[in-house]
């Protein structure tokens, strides 16, 4: 393992300075607090990072389904579904990185799937029925999280149980969609435990775009299991054991070898995935120093059918860490990590392939004003194949004003190629498409930096955002056309994405809460041309309004501005808008109904040329609480 003065340099510089720091914020103070950004606890106002945070009561209020259907209405994320109502592959982009540079976590452990292409994860397995809150970091976060996380995080927390209670589901709606589920939650001073299951089954809609003659429906099964224990044996200890199992199955649509179009099939897939997570922590010297130990270990499979070049794919993802938080005063505190990583990739082309990543990283919070909070941090990664890479972070959050706040942060980020993307040999829609691995690739770099400025209004109790970003990628690999059907990866020297992200939320009567988003994102893949599937323009505005204290009515509207298909695309795919309604109803204190109307006007639009999206659906359910 290779060492640098420099990145040696730099850490002992920002330890130096913190020791000569005496002065910091009373932590009983603390308002929300969020875990992603720095690995510890921290109040929000102190986080450099651009951090967005979605809690349950928003999810339950807007009626989101996946994790998906939340990550769309975020500045700066833009999602993508390969058609249909559920059970295909949906990706979401940061910022205008790549699929793959998004590191996700359930309770802090990792869930992306090494078998993927570019180790991308599936958000439309992802149901809500168990997450307390989600938290997105933007900008690079390989300091903390290494390879994967070269454009942000994504952290999924589940609930825990805040005593004893029995929840039961039920919804039903357009394209024979039906869904249950029921949870379990026990809960007492030193345990904490919650049981949640869920079934999906819907008969969807056609993969295929219908124009072309294509009428089958493509339908979907899922079903979900979490299973989420907390112990606390004494005031200083706790253990946390988290278990999720899923299994589903999708219809699925080819491509035609005459047309090359995607048509009707009768082909299909199946999918399980289970995660495996055990955290334990002990504080010591009255909390100020807390160890932790953590393992994980996410399995997920995919079988194809026979048509396929490939009929099977399995990914594993372990990951062992070691962290040790110091708080040597309430102004400063140190985080150690060590971090053992192992990916594995199999599938019926691709024999066995396991890579192995040994980590070390180090973070210092200080305040040296008391409204000033400076984070620094650097890591050093030991990859089998690429050897070892640095990557630092370096964040600023400035309370100028008691309601105005100011952050800004620059950080590198380092991901290694892919299995896929250096040993493939995949065929997909029965032979059309075939990609070979290229073993020549290099690590992905970036750089990025933010800075943005909060401010909270008297007036309608108005909290507005803008952040300006700007990140460069080195080394960035994407897919190219070799032959007719035939593709490989490849390294774009530069890559470039920047822009503006403004959000607002206020409230103009006492039961009306409105809010609204804006991203204008430009991208360049080197040669003057827009990065694919990065939209130059996104907006969310939604308004939620309580009518009386049992009924609840919600409108938002999603735009999405004009991008291209794909890299070598040399036409753009239209611009479109969707209006969703919700309404809920609560009959007694433990009985809701509710109701939503998804695509109300019937837009017509496409995420891909070929592949068909829903238009107007209803859906009705009830829950119930003892």
């Amino acid at each position: 393992m290779k060492k640098s003065s420099l990145f040696q340099a730099a850490v002992v510089v920002g330890l130096v300075m913190a020791s000569h720091v005496a002065h910091a914020a009373d932590d009983s103070s603390m308002g929300e607090v969020v875990v992603t950004a720095t690995r510890n606890a921290t109040p929000i106002e102190q986080v450099g990072s651009t951090v967005y945070v979605v809690t349950s009561k928003e999810i339950e209020q807007k009626q989101k389904q996946t994790v998906a259907e939340v990550l769309e209405t975020i500045p700066g994320v833009t999602v993508y579904r390969n058609g249909g109502t559920g059970g295909q592959l949906t990706t979401a982009y940061l910022r205008g990185a790549a699929a793959g540079h998004t590191l996700v976590l359930i309770n802090g452990f990792p869930v992306n799937d090494p078998s993927y292409p570019s180790d991308e994860f599936n958000f439309d397995r992802l149901n809500l029925d168990s997450v307390d809150k989600i938290e997105i970091i933007q900008g690079p976060q390989s300091t903390l999280y290494g390879s994967r996380a070269i454009g942000g995080v994504i952290n999924i927390i589940t609930k825990k149980s805040r005593g004893n209670e029995i929840i039961l589901r039920a919804e039903g709606g357009s394209f024979k969609t039906f869904k249950e589920g029921a949870t379990i939650s026990v809960g007492s001073n030193s345990i904490q435990y919650v049981f949640d299951i869920s079934q999906l089954n819907s008969q969807g809609i056609s993969i295929a775009q219908p124009n072309l003659g294509n009428t089958e429906k493509d339908g979907f099964r899922l079903t979900t299991i979490t299973s989420n224990l907390s112990i606390t044996p004494d005031s200083s200890t706790d253990i946390d054991l988290f278990v999720k199992f899923q299994k589903g199955s999708a219809d699925q649509d080819d491509f035609s070898p005459v047309s090359y179009q995607l048509m009707d099939s009768s082909s299909f897939y199946k999918t399980t995935e289970s995660t495996f997570g055990i955290r334990a922590s002990k504080r010591f010297l009255g909390d100020r120093w807390e160890t932790q130990a953590s393992a994980s270990e996410n399995k997920a499979t995919r079988t194809l059918p026979p048509g396929d070049g490939n009929t099977s794919y399995k990914g594993t993802n372990d990951k062992f860490t070691f962290l040790n938080t110091l708080q040597a005063n309430p102004a400063h505190k140190i985080t150690i990590g060590l971090e053992n990583s192992q990916e594995k990739a199999e599938t019926s082309q691709i024999l066995e392939h396991t890579v192995q990543t040994n980590s070390i990283f180090i973070q210092d919070q200080f305040s040296p004003l008391q409204d000033l909070t400076i984070t620094l941090g650097g890591r050093l990664d030991d990859h089998q194949t690429f050897g070892s890479h640095e990557t630092y972070r370096a964040t600023i959050a400035y309370q100028i004003a008691p309601k105005t706040i100011i952050r800004s942060s620059l950080g590198t980020g380092f991901k290694a190629p892919s299995i896929s993307q250096l040993y493939d040999n995949s065929s997909y829609y029965s032979g059309y498409y075939h990609f070979t691995g290229n073993s020549l690739l290099q690590p992905e770099t970036s750089k990025g930096w933010d800075i943005g400025l909060e401010h909270q209004f008297s007036l309608m109790k108005a909290k507005t955002n803008v952040s300006f970003f700007k990140n460069i990628y080195k080394n960035l690999i994407t897919s190219y056309l070799v032959t007719p059907g035939n593709y490989s990866y490849t390294n774009i020297n530069k890559a470039e994405s920047q822009g503006v992200e403004c959000s607002v939320n206020l409230i103009p009567l006492e039961r009306l809460n409105v809010s609204a988003n804006y991203t204008y994102l430009m991208t360049d893949n080197g040669l003057g041309k827009q990065l694919a599937q990065r939209p130059l323009n996104k907006a969310m505005l939604s308004a939620q309004y309580e009518l009386i204290n049992k009924l609840h009515i919600g409108l938002e509207g999603l735009f999405t501005g004009t991008r291209y298909e794909y890299n070598s695309s040399t036409t753009k795919l239209g611009s479109y808008y969707i209006i969703n309604m919700t309404t809920s109803y609560d009959l007694r204190k433990n009985i809701q109904v509710y109701a939503r109307l998804n695509n109300m006007l019937d837009r017509r639009y496409a995420d891909f040329t070929d592949y068909n999206t829903p238009g107007v659906a209803a859906y009705a359910g009830l829950k119930v609480s003892f």
